[in-house]
């Protein structure tokens, strides 16, 4: 009996140094993100356990667009962030060695989650109107900068005419209320709480009108970091994966998660449509965003869109 009592311990012993073994060895890696659905591959893997079954301690961190993503992965204070595919390419344009890890979320033809409003009681119909008026986008030379401007050209009008403010998405709908903007280039789920407010109606979606499969939001992280945590990288990828096939499989799920973590109303998110999500990045994917930001001299350098991408 003693012998078994001391078999029983020693195996909980065992058990136990083990258990505290593996928590030793869980990475610690910071996500910083931008409060947008099309990142919802990365909130899905925190509440499904996606990550934590790789053995990476992951923590979620809601920080404020490129310009202040892209600095905080040179200083290594977070470790992997959420950018916009265009976002990568001027970082790397700017002397910043990242690498994008996966795709998140991409654009697809007739999308309706993000797009141009106009403030309500100023008269805009066409893309030639928007020529000499006031807009907010988050930053000068954002996706939603880009593309807009892009549609504003095919469609007949002159992007160069237009006064630009920056203000951040989560500011939008009160700033739209004070008469100081024309109008807002905002994705969903705010797009729908302006809609939802009265106080703008959608001009276009524009975002749906460009090519189908476009990189919308990118993971990326710095080179010297990838090169030193290869393991690391590796279970980030296939947690990211694995997020996106459920995310796909499950939209109803998928919604409430992506509300929870903005803090949004289950009301707010059953009117919001989800990007189609996708892990691949390849150079093919990213081509487009090279050429497309040379097109409008927003780069200074030959962008290599395979050396930006993780093979």
């Amino acid at each position: 009996m003693k012998s078994l009592k001391l078999m029983v311990s020693v195996l909980a012993m065992a058990t136990a140094s083990t258990f505290a073994t593996q928590a030793v060895a869980q990475t610690k890696i910071v996500v910083g993100y931008t409060s947008l659905s099309g990142v919802a591959p990365i909130f899905i893997a925190k509440d499904k356990g996606y990550f934590d079954k790789r053995g990476l301690d992951v923590e979620l961190q809601a920080l404020r667009g490129g310009n202040v993503l892209v600095p905080s992965l040179v200083a290594n204070s977070i470790q992997v962030a959420t950018l916009t595919a265009p976002t990568l390419v001027q970082a790397v344009d700017g002397g910043i060695d990242l690498v994008g890890l996966t795709t998140l979320s991409v654009l697809t033809a007739g999308m309706t989650n993000s797009g141009v409003l106009a403030r309500t009681g100023v008269d805009i119909k066409t893309a030639k109107d928007f020529n000499g008026k006031r807009l907010a986008v988050p930053t000068l030379g954002s996706i939603s900068h880009v593309l807009f401007d892009k549609w504003m050209a095919l469609k007949g009008g002159d992007p160069k005419t237009v006064k630009w403010v920056e203000v951040s998405f989560p500011q939008m709908p009160d700033v739209i209320k004070t008469g100081n903007l024309d109008g807002v280039i905002i994705p969903d789920p705010l797009m729908t709480k302006i809609i939802q407010d009265g106080t703008g109606y959608v001009v276009s979606h524009f975002f749906g009108e460009l090519p189908d499969g476009t990189r919308a939001m990118v993971s990326a992280s710095s080179r010297d970091w990838v090169t030193k945590n290869p393991k690391e990288v590796a279970g980030y990828r296939a947690a990211i994966a694995e997020a996106v096939a459920f995310g796909n499989a499950n939209m109803d799920e998928t919604k409430q998660i992506v509300g929870k973590w903005l803090k949004l109303s289950p009301e707010v998110m059953q009117q919001t449509q989800i990007e189609k999500l996708v892990a691949e990045l390849g150079p093919g994917e990213m081509k487009w965003w090279v050429d497309t930001l040379a097109e409008q001299n927003l780069t200074r350098t030959k962008v290599d869109p395979v050396a930006i991408v993780l093979k």
